[in-house]
């Protein structure tokens, strides 16, 4: 066998002999002066009885009539990534144990209805990243096995093309009339600006339906209606805005095994209260970046097992108290980037299964006590961008498995010394960027998982001596410290003889932006994981000589120590001879700013940052 394989590939007859043309190796390829390739024959492909052949980004730009008539066996064909225009009639017509199809990428204009002839037992067709405009509608007939149909797109979470789909601004009605056994089709990223009504009807068995990043501004009433196997129905980015009552009323009946609908950047105002009902195995509904200025009460009701639930960037000013009960099973519920001003004391009760709340970038003034009670799975809560300037005392009592929260963005003032009791699993607090000048000395004591805190852009430094010396007692565990911004400049060096003992195991501290000109000796001594250390935009260039000799020591885990902006142009040079000593793991230096005419003796051993 292997003897005979070799006088083939050595035969002009059956392979040629330019090293050139094994690029389309099973194939015979002839290549023309401009580089590009046609594919003339596969003979080897039924010699050597293949079963997939890739003969992808070979740069093919046509294909003889008669290229697979010895490839009979061949199941999977991929011709993607070509520059094929257009395809011969009946080119694929020997392939009658053909289950794949790659058409992908192939700059195809049209095709024809006798372009699959022949294809009885294909399951996968895909001609994504084409540009075809209109499909004929008995296009589909040669493949009566045919499972999977992708004439779409994909893009990322973020909006970002990833494969293109076609042109095609209208389907024919009967389309998919012999597709019995169709399980999943793909339209998306096309131009379709509507849908024949019985389109779906002969496809009992479809499971994904993705009619995404279209041009659809309505629907007809039924159009889904017999679909009892769908699971997923993609409809997002696409036109729809105020569709007439009696469409919404029967749009999804029927669709009892549906668990995820994509609705959102769409330009929906409104949803009848009763639109979703019946959608009894719905796990994920996404109503996302549209205009919705109202929620009715039993939206959605019924919807047992649903687990993700997404309403950002919408025009929600408030909501009803029971919209969201009997919602036992949600996970996930984003409410951020809307208009909300208030929320009912019980909006989240019942919401047992919550692991994540977002209420980001709204407008709340104030929360109810009471208003996270029962929320005992809560894991991250986000509450950052609002007006709140005031948190009451209980408001975050029983949120026991509560890991993340977010303040940041906010007005407060002031905080309750027992306003964080109770959180004993979280881990990361960030309450930056609000107006802070008052904290208890307890207000993090029992935060003892605590790995996070974020203080940046506050008015710490109206403090008292004794509040600095207790606020981080306790956060053993606390790895990151950010005090960016906050006048610290003010304090005098006493207070920061204690201020960080018992942070052993912190990793980071930013101090930037503080105009500090007073510091202990000692103040970082027992921070002997320090591993980064920001100082700049401060005064450290006002610091007593003999401070600088001891101020880093005991920081032999540093590996980055930022100074940038701190005049320290102005300092004798004795005071760099043993600034750092003691720092054998320091990596990198910020020296940025200073106005230093030479680099000090260090930076021949790391590197220093002086732009």
């Amino acid at each position: 066998m292997l003897v005979t394989i070799i006088a083939l590939l050595l035969s002009t007859h059956f392979y040629p002999i330019h090293k050139d043309d094994f690029g389309c190796f099973p194939c015979r390829c002839l290549q023309k002066e401009d580089g590009a390739k046609h594919l003339a024959s596969c003979s080897l492909i039924g010699i050597l009885r293949l079963k997939d052949v890739s003969l992808s980004e070979q740069d093919i730009t046509g294909v003889a009539e008669d290229a697979f008539t010895s490839c009979r066996g061949l199941q999977r064909l991929s011709l993607s990534g070509n520059r094929l225009s257009f395809l011969p009639e009946k080119v694929f017509a020997p392939l009658d144990s053909l289950q794949l199809l790659d058409l992908g990428r192939l700059s195809l204009k049209h095709v024809k209805s006798d372009t699959f002839s022949g294809l009885s037992n294909l399951r996968i067709l895909s001609l994504s990243q084409n540009h075809l405009k209109v499909l004929p509608e008995d296009l589909l007939h040669p493949m009566p096995a045919l499972e999977q149909l992708l004439l779409g797109g994909k893009s990322d979470e973020k909006g970002t093309r990833i494969v293109d789909g076609n042109e095609l601004s209208v389907l024919s009605q009967e389309l998919l009339q012999h597709s019995p056994w169709l399980q999943v089709l793909d339209l998306s990223e096309n131009k379709l600006t509507s849908l024949p009504h019985n389109v779906l009807d002969k496809i009992p068995l479809l499971e994904t339906l993705d009619l995404g990043s279209n041009k659809l501004t309505e629907l007809p009433g039924e159009i889904f209606s017999g679909l009892s196997k769908l699971q997923e129905l993609d409809l997002r980015s696409n036109k729809l805005s105020e569709l007439p009552a009696e469409v919404w009323a029967n749009l999804f009946a029927g669709l009892s095994s549906l668990q995820k609908i994509y609705l959102r950047s769409n330009k929906l105002g409104e949803l009848p209260a009763e639109v979703f009902s019946g959608l009894s195995s719905l796990q994920e509904l996404n109503l996302g970046y549209n205009r919705l200025t109202r929620l009715h009460a039993g939206v959605f009701s019924g919807l047992s097992k649903l687990q993700e639930l997404d309403l950002r960037f919408n025009k929600l000013s408030e909501l009803p108290a029971e919209v969201f009960s009997g919602l036992s099973s949600l996970q996930e519920l984003n409410l951020g980037y809307n208009r909300l001003t208030r929320l009912h004391a019980e909006v989240f009760s019942g919401l047992s299964s919550l692991q994540s709340l977002n209420l980001g970038y709204n407008s709340l003034t104030r929360l109810h006590a009471g208003v996270f009670s029962g929320l005992s799975n809560l894991q991250e809560l986000e509450l950052w961008e609002n007006e709140l300037n005031e948190l009451p005392a209980e408001v975050f009592s029983g949120l026991s498995s509560l890991q993340e929260l977010n303040l940041g963005y906010n007005r407060l003032t002031w905080l309750h010394a027992e306003v964080f009791s109770g959180l004993s699993s979280l881990q990361e607090l960030n309450l930056g960027y609000n107006r802070l000048t008052r904290l208890h000395a307890e207000v993090f004591s029992g935060l003892s998982n605590l790995q996070e805190l974020n203080l940046r852009y506050n008015s710490l430094s109206e403090l008292t001596a004794e509040v600095w010396a207790h606020l981080f007692a306790g956060l053993s565990n606390l790895r990151k410290l950010n005090l960016w911004y906050n006048k610290l400049g003010e304090l005098s060096s006493k207070v920061w003889s204690k201020s960080f003992a018992g942070l052993s195991h912190l990793l980071e501290l930013y101090l930037g932006g503080n105009d500090l000109s007073e510091l202990h000796a000692g103040v970082f001594s027992t921070l002997g994981n320090l591993q980064e250390l920001v100082l700049s935009r401060n005064k450290l260039s006002e610091l007593p000589v003999e401070i600088w000799a001891d101020l880093f020591a005991g920081l032999s885990n540093l590996r980055k120590l930022d100074l940038g902006n701190n005049k320290l142009g102005e300092l004798p040079a004795e005071v760099w001879a043993n600034m750092f000593s003691g720092l054998g793991s320091l990596q990198k230096l910020w020296l940025y700013g200073n106005g230093l005419s030479e680099l000090p003796a260090i930076c021949s051993a790391i590197k220093c940052v002086n732009w």
